[in-house]
Protein backbone atom coordinates (compact mmCIF):
# COMPACT_ATOMS: atom_id res chain seq x y z
CA UNK A 1 0.00 0.00 0.00
CA UNK A 2 0.97 3.70 -0.43
CA UNK A 3 0.23 6.64 2.27
CA UNK A 4 -1.69 8.96 0.86
CA UNK A 5 -0.67 12.14 2.62
CA UNK A 6 0.10 9.84 5.11
CA UNK A 7 -3.09 10.04 6.45
CA UNK A 8 -4.63 6.39 4.90
CA UNK A 9 -3.97 3.61 3.08
CA UNK A 10 -3.98 3.55 -0.42
CA UNK A 11 -3.07 0.07 -2.66
CA UNK A 12 -0.10 0.49 -5.04
CA UNK A 13 -0.80 -0.10 -8.40
CA UNK A 14 2.93 -1.04 -9.21
CA UNK A 15 3.01 -3.70 -6.92
CA UNK A 16 1.49 -7.12 -6.58
CA UNK A 17 0.04 -8.11 -3.22
CA UNK A 18 -0.46 -11.03 -0.54
CA UNK A 19 -2.35 -11.47 2.43
CA UNK A 20 -1.66 -14.08 4.78
CA UNK A 21 -4.21 -14.90 7.41
CA UNK A 22 -3.57 -16.44 10.55
CA UNK A 23 -6.69 -17.11 12.58
CA UNK A 24 -6.40 -18.47 16.12
CA UNK A 25 -9.92 -18.19 17.75
CA UNK A 26 -11.43 -15.80 15.17
CA UNK A 27 -14.98 -14.84 15.51
CA UNK A 28 -16.83 -14.40 12.20
CA UNK A 29 -19.81 -12.08 12.92
CA UNK A 30 -18.15 -9.33 11.41
CA UNK A 31 -18.56 -11.17 8.04
CA UNK A 32 -22.44 -10.94 8.72
CA UNK A 33 -22.50 -7.74 6.65
CA UNK A 34 -21.53 -10.35 3.99
CA UNK A 35 -24.72 -12.56 4.36
CA UNK A 36 -27.25 -10.29 5.82
CA UNK A 37 -29.80 -10.60 2.79
CA UNK A 38 -29.94 -14.11 3.46
CA UNK A 39 -29.48 -14.75 7.23
CA UNK A 40 -30.23 -12.80 10.29
CA UNK A 41 -27.39 -13.89 12.72
CA UNK A 42 -23.98 -15.35 11.80
CA UNK A 43 -21.49 -16.63 14.27
CA UNK A 44 -18.94 -18.87 15.21
CA UNK A 45 -14.67 -19.59 15.52
CA UNK A 46 -12.32 -19.56 13.06
CA UNK A 47 -8.63 -21.26 13.56
CA UNK A 48 -5.84 -21.58 10.67
CA UNK A 49 -4.04 -20.12 7.78
CA UNK A 50 -5.14 -18.59 4.47
CA UNK A 51 -2.90 -17.08 1.78
CA UNK A 52 -3.98 -14.68 -1.13
CA UNK A 53 -2.24 -13.71 -3.88
CA UNK A 54 -2.91 -10.75 -6.45
CA UNK A 55 -1.35 -9.43 -9.38
CA UNK A 56 -0.48 -5.68 -10.22
CA UNK A 57 -4.32 -3.64 -10.65
CA UNK A 58 -5.12 -3.62 -13.99
CA UNK A 59 -3.45 -6.48 -14.87
CA UNK A 60 -4.92 -9.51 -16.56
CA UNK A 61 -3.16 -11.89 -14.06
CA UNK A 62 -6.31 -12.21 -11.30
CA UNK A 63 -5.45 -13.24 -7.69
CA UNK A 64 -5.78 -16.59 -5.98
CA UNK A 65 -6.35 -18.43 -3.22
CA UNK A 66 -2.35 -19.71 -2.72
CA UNK A 67 -3.37 -21.84 0.49
CA UNK A 68 -6.17 -22.37 2.89
CA UNK A 69 -6.31 -24.27 6.24
CA UNK A 70 -9.00 -23.43 8.14
CA UNK A 71 -11.28 -24.85 10.34
CA UNK A 72 -14.76 -23.71 11.67
CA UNK A 73 -16.20 -24.14 14.81
CA UNK A 74 -19.12 -23.21 16.89
CA UNK A 75 -20.56 -22.02 14.13
CA UNK A 76 -24.50 -20.39 14.48
CA UNK A 77 -26.89 -19.14 11.70
CA UNK A 78 -30.29 -18.14 11.75
CA UNK A 79 -32.20 -18.98 8.20
CA UNK A 80 -35.86 -16.36 8.52
CA UNK A 81 -37.54 -17.85 5.54
CA UNK A 82 -37.09 -21.47 7.45
CA UNK A 83 -37.46 -20.27 10.63
CA UNK A 84 -34.54 -22.09 11.70
CA UNK A 85 -31.87 -21.39 14.01
CA UNK A 86 -28.51 -24.00 13.15
CA UNK A 87 -25.86 -24.12 15.79
CA UNK A 88 -22.76 -26.18 17.10
CA UNK A 89 -22.05 -25.83 13.27
CA UNK A 90 -18.42 -26.77 12.22
CA UNK A 91 -16.48 -27.29 9.09
CA UNK A 92 -13.09 -27.57 7.32
CA UNK A 93 -11.86 -25.43 4.56
CA UNK A 94 -8.61 -26.68 2.86
CA UNK A 95 -7.84 -25.57 -1.33
CA UNK A 96 -6.40 -27.52 -4.06
CA UNK A 97 -3.66 -25.80 -5.67
CA UNK A 98 -5.06 -24.34 -8.84
CA UNK A 99 -5.66 -26.95 -12.05
CA UNK A 100 -4.26 -26.68 -15.64
CA UNK A 101 -7.28 -25.00 -16.84
CA UNK A 102 -6.30 -22.17 -14.41
CA UNK A 103 -9.28 -23.13 -11.76
CA UNK A 104 -9.17 -23.76 -8.42
CA UNK A 105 -11.22 -26.11 -5.89
CA UNK A 106 -11.83 -25.09 -2.17
CA UNK A 107 -13.65 -27.92 -0.85
CA UNK A 108 -15.21 -27.46 2.77
CA UNK A 109 -15.47 -31.02 4.50
CA UNK A 110 -16.89 -32.15 7.60
CA UNK A 111 -19.83 -29.73 7.69
CA UNK A 112 -22.17 -30.21 10.36
CA UNK A 113 -24.78 -28.09 12.18
CA UNK A 114 -27.93 -28.70 14.45
CA UNK A 115 -31.30 -27.57 14.08
CA UNK A 116 -33.91 -26.77 17.09
CA UNK A 117 -34.20 -30.15 17.20
CA UNK A 118 -32.00 -33.01 14.07
CA UNK A 119 -29.17 -32.41 12.36
CA UNK A 120 -27.63 -31.77 8.88
CA UNK A 121 -24.13 -33.03 7.29
CA UNK A 122 -22.68 -32.71 4.30
CA UNK A 123 -19.96 -31.33 2.13
CA UNK A 124 -19.46 -28.41 -0.73
CA UNK A 125 -16.89 -27.34 -2.71
CA UNK A 126 -16.34 -23.47 -4.61
CA UNK A 127 -14.47 -23.99 -7.45
CA UNK A 128 -12.67 -20.31 -8.30
CA UNK A 129 -11.66 -18.50 -11.11
CA UNK A 130 -9.11 -16.33 -9.37
CA UNK A 131 -10.81 -14.77 -6.53
CA UNK A 132 -13.74 -14.79 -8.62
CA UNK A 133 -16.84 -17.97 -8.00
CA UNK A 134 -16.93 -19.55 -11.06
CA UNK A 135 -19.16 -22.60 -9.60
CA UNK A 136 -20.14 -24.08 -6.03
CA UNK A 137 -21.87 -27.34 -5.47
CA UNK A 138 -22.80 -28.88 -2.44
CA UNK A 139 -24.39 -31.73 -0.60
CA UNK A 140 -26.41 -32.00 2.17
CA UNK A 141 -28.33 -34.31 4.21
CA UNK A 142 -30.49 -34.46 6.77
CA UNK A 143 -31.08 -38.52 8.24
CA UNK A 144 -34.26 -40.29 8.99
CA UNK A 145 -33.53 -39.86 12.89
CA UNK A 146 -32.75 -36.98 12.65
CA UNK A 147 -35.20 -34.62 11.11
CA UNK A 148 -35.36 -31.12 11.39
CA UNK A 149 -38.26 -29.17 12.01
CA UNK A 150 -39.49 -26.96 8.42
CA UNK A 151 -41.01 -23.46 9.26
CA UNK A 152 -41.74 -20.92 7.19
CA UNK A 153 -41.96 -17.57 8.03
CA UNK A 154 -42.66 -19.00 11.41
CA UNK A 155 -46.16 -21.20 10.50
CA UNK A 156 -44.45 -25.13 11.39
CA UNK A 157 -45.10 -27.39 8.24
CA UNK A 158 -43.62 -30.82 9.83
CA UNK A 159 -40.11 -32.17 9.89
CA UNK A 160 -37.96 -32.62 6.78
CA UNK A 161 -35.60 -35.12 5.80
CA UNK A 162 -33.34 -36.26 3.07
CA UNK A 163 -30.71 -35.91 0.24
CA UNK A 164 -29.79 -32.62 -1.60
CA UNK A 165 -28.12 -31.39 -4.21
CA UNK A 166 -27.61 -28.04 -5.26
CA UNK A 167 -25.49 -26.49 -7.77
CA UNK A 168 -24.47 -22.11 -7.70
CA UNK A 169 -23.10 -20.56 -10.33
CA UNK A 170 -22.54 -16.84 -10.48
CA UNK A 171 -24.36 -14.22 -12.75
CA UNK A 172 -24.55 -10.01 -12.86
CA UNK A 173 -26.98 -9.90 -10.02
CA UNK A 174 -26.86 -12.93 -8.13
CA UNK A 175 -26.16 -16.47 -8.32
CA UNK A 176 -28.77 -18.93 -9.97
CA UNK A 177 -28.46 -22.10 -7.68
CA UNK A 178 -30.29 -25.70 -8.80
CA UNK A 179 -31.38 -27.73 -6.18
CA UNK A 180 -32.41 -31.51 -6.75
CA UNK A 181 -33.97 -33.20 -3.68
CA UNK A 182 -33.15 -37.16 -4.05
CA UNK A 183 -35.41 -37.97 -1.09
CA UNK A 184 -37.31 -36.36 0.93
CA UNK A 185 -39.95 -36.86 3.94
Amino acid sequence: VLWKNLTYPAPDPGSEGELVIEAKHFGIAPAFPIVAGVLTKLDGVLDGSAKILWGKLGQADKGRIAEADLTLTDAVAYIPQFGQELHDGKATIKSDPPRGDGLQEIHITNVEAQGISGRVHGTAVAVMDGLSLASARAELVIDEDEELPLTIEGVPLGKVRGDVKMHATPREDGLDIDATIADAW
